[in-house]
């Protein structure tokens, strides 16, 4: 039941017997159980022939396999555990059925026949007791276990016959003679098979012989047929004890292809070969005709040739294929296919001397065309007859097939070749004109091609072909396989699939010669290597060729991978014919011979199978190695040739490389494509050792993402095939889901060795299912099936033999696995060897193709590179870190990429990495970090709370992309998260930059916003009145916390406000609706306010109050007088600092929202105005000892008092007369008193009273009220004289004299009380608040500013140079300004608020013509102002920036004078003042460009004096390590306008530009040393924007230097240094570079030499210092800019300038900080100036070793210079280069003068070209 073994089913039943001749039916007949015989057809029984028998059974080979594996399958669960073999006991079972009760079984008895007394010579060994044969089969355990468990009755001759009963009978039984007997006992079915079983292991067969022969020889047991003796000699008859169905294995001569059929199939077949040998005979005697219908006359270049024609082609094709087609070809003699040969042999002469395809000549390409057709075909058929034919030398002619190959040859490139290049519009469009109209006839030959070039590739495995033929059929196939196809199919006559076909075919081609001929194998990789140029990288036509199940990869990627599979593949053992006779020595001579090859075809055959273990292990080790240096040779040519090219340039070897290592990962883990593994793993070590090389650093980050990706990729087809796994349909399906979850539960893909284990089972599934995965026939003649099959082995070996070399303390120390693996070891060795081996060994049920690739994934998940994906992350992360700019950000997206299909890439460690990346120099990497981090947060949002602070952070970048990626991560961030907290911190970062001034910036932060708190709350929540109240709440929680959050911070403050009122504004989009949201919101926050425990425990009432008063400035109509009154009770005594915040958001509320009640009770505003009046004087004592916040409160509740004066009972009156008793008061200490302790006690009353009426006068338009406020003035100076008399005099100012000139006005009666105070007799506080009040009062009555006391006043703060005063006065302006810009807290957006101003008499700035008196205050004050800004760095300092803003940006002046200190302004290093500075300066410079293009000069003066004096600094850029320029906003401002930019950088240029003879103290060379300095740091750090900025500034500082003021300073070195001091200075320099004992030179030496004065010597050293200065700036430019070239191209300069971020700002700072080092001793200036004298005279257009040569640093910025590297052409992306020196300079003049040889001067660390900047 197991099968017969090997086929040997002739054997099966004798054990050993040898093959003997079938009986004939006479001889068989007494033998036969049967009375008669019937007529029997050869399916029943075969003819008895004495040949080789056939197996008797109808069964298909087809039905027998599958037989076969099911007992297989069933043997398989016998060995394993008994709870598992379900399927066995059913199969036991059902036998058991079919067997039947054995007492029901009709019973045979056979008679007993004699044994040959002699056997013959040739039958199988005995054993010396006469035992049984050696070679009895055994039974499989199925049929044992079937035999053990059956109770059929079956028993030796001679044993006695059990009785049993005899069942009852129900038809009479057909009576059959008894030979046999019957025991005369009772014995058990079980105990007679054992004893039958062990009684036949000891019986001895022999060949039978009939009845009447030997009468009395021994009786045999068992069947026996007579044979009658063959008339053949004995010695024409073979022992063939195994015969094998493996054609690796030689057939016997003697067996013949017809004896296999049936015998019709046989007859037909010998009919067939028949008619084919006639008609060959006919043709060749017709041959020998002059005249012959079946031949014509071709003729060629050479002769006339007589061939076969067209139609007796066909016909003798159609013969062979007939023959062929019965699978007997080979019996077909070698003198019919000899004679074949010769027929189809003119036909292709004919087509090789033929003159094809002339060019031009179309009207003989249909003859041509006909001519090759046939002669194509005759080749086909030639090459069918070579491969089916009997294995005979002589019909496998060399010259034959050298023909063929050269007509191929031939056609390809006369006609193919050239029709593919053929296109519509080009010289050769008649050609394409004529390849269309004949596109069938040409397509048709193009097929022929491909026929030809299979047959080729069978006969290169079949046949060993002699080197001349090998070498044509090779170099054919390598033509074809590099030669390009059309570039689309639109152009393309032929299409390009049929090409791609012949492409295929000569791929085959040469992957059986690399198979085949291992000394081909180089050679052969590397020709394809060599012509990677012409394969296309671009395009749909890269990828054409199609795996079984795989996506369509390049054709060139199948070819490499095949290479590699076929060298890991044991090919020796196939058989081959050969084409020359075979002789013993061949192998030796083979060795001993040098190959006809160049370096290329060095021998490196396969050594033959050895037979002991070590050579065994040495073999498949061999096999392993030859594959990989294949697979690593093709890795290092491919990253070689990629090495220095760009993806753009002309070379395609950078995209083949990505398309390359995209298909190998494309494949990775396909049971087809196991080299896939080992091609990524060289490439991967390859790119890894390129990441040191910083010229191809951004190559190998790209490739190793490609790799990341393709590694994510594998694992995630992996995820899909266990998805679409059934694990109902076997136990393998279930054992290899189970092996997927535990595989990838994370990425430690260690291969450990209990893996080795868990991996049998998935590689022997690969092994067995490959056949049928790959739809081909299980025959080792296939040597794609081959291949595969051996390097899925070679790898499965492999990994068992590292995974035994590496120790691992992880692993169980089991000795039974040792022993496990080690066996396992030996058998993979075993199917490396012999790859059939596995067939025949494993079996399983059948394996589908999901089965198939997630077993080959399993494996290959486990491998060497699938190691690695950990490493590649983390080289990713490392070049974030590290990295440059350029490699920052391709590391940033390939981590993109991977988390695209990862979630779980990044890890938190990784997160720590991006978040430290955030304060990167580079913008472009802080915004490729932010993405990154939202897609990090977006797979993993736990990651959250390392990230945000960060973000946060980001909304205030200096940089616009930075800004816009934080925002919008921080949209995402607010709607995950579920935290009030977080929540509120993103809101309060969003609200600065929802007033940035670029649009882009602060409209998403805006809409961000406004889906925050603007956002309409569900309808559907209208129903479900709670839901609605819990929306509600939250956004009123968040508002308020976000308020309390910003409460510190002014500019978010601002912010919020300002965001409320564009919000609510007219020209808002949803005005409408933004208002009702926002009225809702008041009604809930006073709610809140009223009772905070129905908000939440965080809501306070402080906090909503003040949110309150936002809402109350922006829109008061949103309030009612409910709100009001409701409000009433936080009118509270201002007792403590929080008592006076809740009092001052109350009454901003008020002052604001009853000016827009219509109708306010009289009784609630007496109340209030009671309430109010009470908190006067503790407030104005708390701004009197300095509160601010009392202060501002004390300015709200005057202001709602004067509101409420008209509303409240005797308002007005109780106002004049509170100010009246303050005036009376006030005049009545008016005169200051000498003793500073009597002020000290009155300071606090004095400057009380004197906030007080600053407050009342700046908020009260008193001029209304002028005839009312003189007479209650002068009624309470009355009263008080009433009482004191004496006072008279202090207080006749309010008195109204009868007679008088016309009254004062009142509130210059409040100037003329207060002014005093701020005369300098008075304490410095009291001066502080009575300048404060002087202008309060002058801001409630403008026209006072114009008075001449107060503008003295104001000027006399600013001569006496106290810092306070200045600070109040600056304060004053800034709020009289803003106040007049119409942006201080009297103004309102709502119509309805300045409606009810006037309604009650609220004051307003334009009845005194504000415009006119701010024009008059910045006019006066702007030199004192712009002092104070220009003079100070600190709080004095950003008030006076922000009044000249103010004055700006309202046009008060003309822009120049504000303008100049606001861009010197810019380069402050505070913050706070460049910011605001630089976006006015943003502004101006929008409005007024023209006007400032020659203005820029003295801003940059006035930037380097504001360096100096105040930061005392005069360096041009920030300390190291930040070394940022500190003019980069006024650059920033030109990037909006090239012409700008362009103008700019000149004018900066020539501020450096000096005359030498200006020099004529050592003071103004100084400065100018300095100034330079301070220009050319900044100018070096500039990051421009285009080439022809960067040649711009290379230009001019080489002008300077060697044009315009070097000469004349080189001119006077040598006029006022001569030259031979250098030359002793030289000789000094030479004996101390000498001497070993000297530490330091003797500085005396030079100035021994030198005769010229200190002070003439320091302006020159002075001069030098600046030009040294600019050359060194020239270079550090240069460098930071990769500049190559002695000049740039006008053709480059619209390029953008690409910065190298790896050359540092510090850099240039230690440059500067050594030039500098000349001025410290006489000597060190002398070398100075000599040092720049040599560097006038070196002529570098002969310099050698330049700096362009050098590039150490950042030199993976740079593209290189074709010419570097000796011997060896680097292929470059460069297009039209030419070959330039390494380094020259532009315009350097040539040597004037000579020098003696040996004078130059050795130079330690300064060069003048820079040369040690590296």
């Amino acid at each position: 039941m197991s099968g017969y073994p090997n086929g040997n089913w002739h054997t099966a039943n004798g054990g050993g017997l040898p093959i003997r001749r079938p009986p004939t039916v006479d001889e068989a007949l007494p033998y036969s159980p049967f009375t008669s015989i019937v007529p029997f057809s050869p399916d029943v029984i075969p003819f008895p022939v004495n040949e080789p028998p056939t197996p008797p059974t109808t069964l298909t080979p087809e039905q027998q396999a599958a037989g076969r594996k099911a007992v297989g399958i069933l043997n398989e669960e016998t060995r394993g555990p008994a709870s598992t073999a379900h399927h066995l006991e059913h199969t036991l079972r059902e036998l058991r059925n079919l067997l039947g009760d054995p007492r029901e079984m009709t019973e045979f008895h056979f008679k007993p026949t004699a044994q040959l007394a002699t056997p013959p010579p040739d039958s199988p060994s005995k054993s010396g007791d006469e035992s049984s044969p050696t070679n009895r089969p055994k039974l499989s355990p199925f049929a044992s276990m079937l035999l053990k468990q059956t109770e059929v009755h079956y028993q030796p001759v001679g044993s006695p016959v059990p009785q049993r009963s005899k069942p009852k009978p129900e038809a009479p039984r057909p009576q059959v003679s008894v030979v046999t007997r019957r025991p005369s006992q009772q014995t058990t079915p079980s105990q007679l098979n054992a004893n039958a079983y062990a009684q036949n292991q000891s019986m001895a067969y022999s060949f039978s012989t009939p009845v009447h022969s030997s009468q009395g020889s021994q009786p045999r047991s068992g069947p026996a047929v007579v044979i009658k003796p063959s008339s053949a000699p004995k010695h024409e008859f073979r022992l063939i004890d195994n015969v094998s169905s493996s054609p690796d294995e030689a057939q016997p001569p003697a067996l013949d292809h017809l004896a296999a059929l049936r015998p019709e199939e046989r007859v037909l077949a010998e009919q067939k070969i028949d008619r084919l040998q006639r008609l060959v005979a006919k043709y060749s005697e017709a041959k020998e005709e002059l005249k012959s219908e079946y031949f014509e006359k071709i003729s060629t270049m050479d002769a006339d040739i007589t061939a076969m024609t067209a139609e007796a082609l066909k016909h003798l094709y159609d013969r062979v294929m007939s023959v062929n087609a019965t699978k007997c070809f080979p019996s077909v003699p070698v003198e019919t296919i000899i004679q074949i040969h010769a027929l189809c042999d003119p036909l292709i002469t004919a087509s090789d001397q033929s003159s094809l395809f002339s060019d031009g000549e179309f009207s003989s390409w249909d003859s041509d065309i006909r001519t090759v057709d046939s002669g194509l075909k005759s080749a086909r058929l030639a090459l069918t007859t070579m491969l089916e034919g009997p294995s005979d030398r002589r019909t496998s002619s060399e010259d034959l097939l050298t023909t063929i190959v050269q007509v191929v040859k031939r056609v390809l490139d006369s006609c193919i070749f050239p029709v593919l290049e053929a296109s519509r519009g080009a010289a050769d469009s008649d050609l394409f004109a004529y390849a269309s109209n004949h596109r069938d006839e040409i397509t048709a030959i193009l097929r022929l091609c491909s026929s030809v070039q299979d047959l080729l590739a069978k006969t290169v495995r079949k046949i060993t072909l002699p080197d001349s033929a090998l070498n044509a059929v090779e170099f054919l196939a390598l033509s074809l396989f590099v030669h390009p196809n059309s570039p689309s199919e639109k152009e393309s006559i032929l299409g390009i699939q049929k090409f791609e076909a012949l492409r295929l075919a000569s791929m085959r081609v040469l992957t059986n010669i690399f198979g085949s001929r291992p000394d081909h194998q180089t050679y052969i990789v590397n020709e394809i290597l060599r012509n990677l140029d012409k394969l296309p990288d671009k395009g749909p036509n890269t990828r054409l060729f199609k795996s079984v199940r795989e996506e369509p990869i390049m054709t060139v990627s199948a070819i490499f991978m095949q290479f590699v599979q076929v060298a890991a593949t044991n090919t020796s053992n196939h058989n081959s014919k050969s084409t020359s006779a075979p002789k013993e020595e061949d192998s030796e001579d083979e060795d001993k011979s040098e190959s006809e090859y160049d370096s290329d075809r060095k021998p490196a055959r396969k050594a033959k199978v050895p037979k002991n273990t070590a050579s065994e292990e040495e073999a498949t080790r061999r096999l392993m190695d030859n594959a990989r240096q294949i697979a690593q040779r093709i890795a290092n040519t491919l990253t070689e040739r990629a090495l220095n090219v760009t993806k753009s340039g002309d070379k395609p070897y950078r995209n083949l490389l990505d398309m390359f290592v995209d298909d190998f990962c494309k494949v990775l883990g396909s049971p087809e494509w196991p080299a896939a593994n080992l091609l990524l793993f060289p490439l991967f070590t390859q790119m890894t050792k390129y990441l040191a090389d910083t010229s191809n650093r951004n190559m190998a980050l790209s490739i190793l993402g490609t790799m990341g990706s393709g590694i994510i990729d594998f694992k995630k087809r992996i995820r899909l095939l266990k998805r679409d796994l059934d694990i109902s349909q076997s136990e393998l399906s279930s054992k290899l889901q189970q092996l997927t979850e535990d595989m990838l539960e994370g990425y430690d893909v260690r291969l450990r060795k209990n893996d080795l284990l868990a991996l049998r089972d998935p590689n022997r599934v690969v092994i067995k299912s490959l056949p049928d995965y790959l739809g081909v026939n299980d025959d080792t003649e296939d040597l794609r099936l081959l291949s595969v099959r051996g390097c899925n082995i070679s790898c499965w070996l492999d990994s068992i033999t590292q995974a035994m070399e590496i120790k691992d303390d992880d692993d169980d120390n089991d000795v039974s696995n040792d022993r496990v693996i080690a066996e396992l070891r030996r058998e993979v060795r075993s199917m490396a060897l012999e790859p059939k081996w596995a067939c025949r060994e494993y079996k399983f049920q059948n394996i589908s193709p999901t089965e198939t690739r997630l077993a080959a994934a399993i494996t290959t998940w486990k491998s060497q590179f699938c190691q690695y994906y950990p490493g590649i992350v983390n080289i990713m992360f490392k070049q974030i870190r590290d990295g440059g700019a350029q490699q920052k950000n391709s590391a940033i997206k390939n981590i993109e990429s991977f988390l695209g299909k990862d979630p779980h890439a990044v890890a938190e460690k990784h997160v720590n990495v991006l978040v430290e990346k955030l304060r990167d120099a580079s913008p472009l990497v802080r915004a490729a970090v932010l993405s990154l981090i939202s897609k990090c947060l977006a797979s993993n949002p736990a990651l959250e709370r390392l990230c945000l602070q960060p973000v946060l952070l980001m909304t205030t970048d200096s940089n616009n992309e930075p800004k816009k990626r934080a925002i919008n991560l921080l949209k995402t961030i607010y709607t995950r998260s579920e935290s009030l907290d977080v929540k509120t911190q993103i809101v309060a970062a969003l609200l600065p930059a929802s007033q940035d001034l670029e649009k882009p910036v602060s409209d998403p932060a805006r809409q961000a916003l406004e889906e925050v708190w603007l956002k309409v709350l569900d309808p559907h929540t209208n129903a479900d009145e709670s839901r609605l109240r819990l929306q509600r709440v939250e956004r009123v929680s968040l508002v308020v916390q976000t308020v309390r959050k910003i409460n510190k911070l002014p500019t978010s403050m601002q912010a919020f406000e300002a965001f409320f009122s564009q919000a609510l504004s007219k020209s808002a989009p949803n005005a409408s609706i933004n208002f009702r949201i926002c009225k809702d919101l008041v009604a809930d926050l006073v709610e809140g306010v009223i009772s905070p425990d129905s908000i939440g425990a965080e809501y306070t009432q402080d906090s909503g109050l003040q949110t309150l008063s936002i809402f109350a400035r922006v829109s008061p109509t949103m309030f009612t007088l409910d709100h009001i009154q409701r409000l009433k009770l936080y009118i509270i005594d201002p007792k403590t600092a929080d008592d006076i915040e809740i009092l001052r958001s109350t009454v901003t509320i008020y002052r604001f929202v009853i000016p827009c009640l219509s109708d306010l009770p009289t009784k609630f505003a007496d109340d209030v105005w009671k309430l109010l009046s009470e908190a006067i004087a503790k407030l104005a004592r708390s701004a009197a000892n300095g509160n601010i916040t009392g202060k501002n409160t004390l300015v709200g509740v005057v202001n709602c008092l004067w509101i409420m004066r008209h509303v409240a009972t005797n308002g007005v009156a109780k106002l004049l007369a509170l100010v009246g008793s303050i005036l009376v008061q006030l005049l009545q200490v008016f005169a200051p008193s000498d003793d500073t302790s009597a002020q000290e006690a009155q300071k606090t009353r004095i400057t009380s009273w004197l906030g007080i009426i600053g407050t009342f006068g700046k908020v009260g338009a008193w001029d209304e009220h002028a005839d009312q406020f003189r007479s209650s003035v002068a009624n309470s100076a009355r009263k008080v004289l009433l009482k004191k008399p004496a006072a008279e005099q202090q207080l006749k100012g309010l008195l109204s004299p009868t007679g008088s000139t016309a009254p004062s006005s009142p509130s210059l009666i409040l100037l003329n009380v207060v002014r005093p105070f701020s005369k300098q007799p008075w304490n410095l506080s009291i001066r502080e608040t009575a300048l404060g009040a002087v202008g309060d009062v002058c801001q409630g009555s403008p026209p006072l500013f114009r008075r001449s006391d107060v503008e003295t006043t104001f000027k006399l703060v600013f001569k006496n140079e106290i810092p306070s005063l200045k600070q109040i006065a600056l304060t004053q302006f800034c709020d009289f300004l803003a106040v007049a810009e119409g942006l201080s807290d009297v103004t309102t957006s709502d119509e309805n608020a300045a409606s009810a101003g006037k309604r009650l008499d609220q004051p307003t700035l334009e009845t005194h013509g504000s415009h006119a008196i701010a024009i008059h205050l910045a006019g006066q004050f702007l030199q004192e102002i712009s002092d104070v800004a220009l003079q100070n760095d600190n709080e004095l300092a950003l008030v006076a920036t922000r009044a000249l803003v103010s004055i700006n940006r309202q046009g008060l002046l003309h822009p120049v004078p504000v303008g100049l200190a606001l861009i010197a302004l810019g380069s402050s290093l505070n913050p706070q003042i460049s910011s605001m500075a630089g976006n006015e300066h943003t502004s101006i410079h929008a409005k007024h460009e023209s006007m400032f293009e020659n203005e820029y000069a003295v801003a940059i003066k006035m930037a380097f004096r504001y360096q100096q004096d105040v930061f005392h600094d005069p360096h041009g850029m920030t300390k190291p390590p930040d070394c940022k320029p500190k003019v980069a906003y006024m650059f920033n401002v030109m990037k909006s306008s090239r012409k700008s930019q362009k103008k700019f950088l000149d004018n900066f240029c020539k501020l450096i530009d000096f005359k030498f003879s200006e020099f004529v103290d050592s003071t103004a060379s100084s400065e100018a040393l300095l100034f330079t300095r301070f220009c050319l740091e900044n100018l070096a750090l500039f990051d421009v924007q285009k080439v022809e900025d960067v040649s711009i500034l290379i230009t001019a500082l080489e002008d300077i230097v060697l044009k315009n003021a070097g000469p004349s300073v080189g001119v006077a070195i040598e006029t006022e240094m001569p030259k031979k001091n250098m030359s002793a200075l030289q000789s000094a320099q030479l004996m101390q570079d000498a001497s070993t004992d000297l530490d330091e030179p003797d500085e005396n030496m030079q100035d021994d030499h030198v005769s010229i004065t200190d002070e003439r010597l320091e302006q020159i050293t002075h001069a030098c210092m600046i030009l040294q200065l600019m050359w060194e700036a020239r270079s550090f430019i240069r460098k930071a800019y990769n500049v190559k070239t002695d000049r740039i191209l006008p053709k480059k300069f619209s390029d953008n300038a690409v910065r190298n971020n790896l050359i540092k700002g510090a850099d240039l700072w230690e440059k500067f900080a050594q030039v500098f080092t000349a001025l410290e001793t006489r000597s060190s200036m002398i070398a100075q100036c000599y040092e720049f004298a040599e560097l006038l005279e070196v002529d570098r257009d002969f310099q050698i070793n330049g700096e362009e040569g050098e590039d150490e640093d950042g030199e993976g910025y740079a593209t290189p210079a074709e010419d570097e590297g000796e011997g060896m052409a680097v292929p470059t992306s460069g297009r039209n280069r030419k070959r330039k020196s390494s380094a020259t300079l532009a315009n350097t003049p040539k040597k004037a003068r000579g020098r003696p040889a040996g004078s130059k001067k050795k130079r330690n660390s300064k060069t003048p070209d820079g040369d040690d900047w590296d």
